[in-house]
């Protein structure tokens, strides 16, 4: 467990680091939300990059792997079905070996991480 802690807190000062002017949160254990209000995806998808090269580098001292989904809020969807698809936009990279993020729609707003320590 003092490993693992050691892991989310890294990988919370990153995400902190890296999205520095968005709204982020810890909803769970090893969850975290990433609220955008404007970014374009290749701009998005080059953080994204950079955050998991940045924590898969420095904290070696266990396994784990981070799973991301992103989904476009719609305007219309409540908080319960938008949180529902950037969790399944989530498992659907879970379930991708190769790819650690996966989009819901093809425009974000909010993107959805998930800290996973095997």
């Amino acid at each position: 467990h003092l490993e693992g802690d050691k892991i989310l807190k890294g990988f919370a000062a990153e995400l902190t680091s890296v999205f520095q002017n968005e709204i982020i949160g810890r909803i769970g254990g090893d969850e975290f939300i990433v609220y955008l209000k404007t970014m374009k995806k290749d701009n998005l998808i080059d953080k994204i990059d950079y955050l998991l090269t940045q924590v898969t580098s420095q904290y070696q001292i266990m396994p784990f792997s981070i799973s991301i989904g992103i989904v476009n809020y719609n305007g219309q969807d409540t908080y319960e079905e938008f949180f529902h698809k950037a969790d399944m936009a989530m498992y659907k990279a879970k379930s991708m070996c190769d790819q650690k993020y996966y989009f819901y729609e093809n425009h974000m707003v909010l993107f959805f991480l998930i800290l996973h320590i095997i």
